[in-house]
């Protein structure tokens, strides 16, 4: 498990993307477009082929955004996808 760590979901091009960040910078700070939710989340690893799950919550007080329930999706099936390739 990892500490907790910020994110933000922006939509581009019709997609939800997320970008995970230190929580030692700002979300406004990381604004890459139009940001559709943020808020904190806890990483955790395993051993299996989907071992990477997330806990989202929180929000993100520099932009008044919360977090929503679908972004724990979002950024597990991201990190996980991303996880094949290594």
């Amino acid at each position: 498990m990892f500490d907790n760590t910020k994110y933000i979901i922006v939509e581009r091009n019709g997609n939800e993307i997320p970008v995970l960040f230190s929580a030692s910078i700002n979300h406004c700070d990381m604004r890459v477009g139009k940001v559709v939710s943020a808020g904190f989340c806890q990483v955790f690893t395993g051993t299996g082929a989907k071992d990477v799950s997330v806990c989202c919550f929180g929000k993100s007080e520099s932009l008044n955004i919360e977090a929503r329930r679908e972004d724990k999706e979002i950024i597990e099936r991201e990190l996980n996808r991303w996880k094949k390739d290594f």
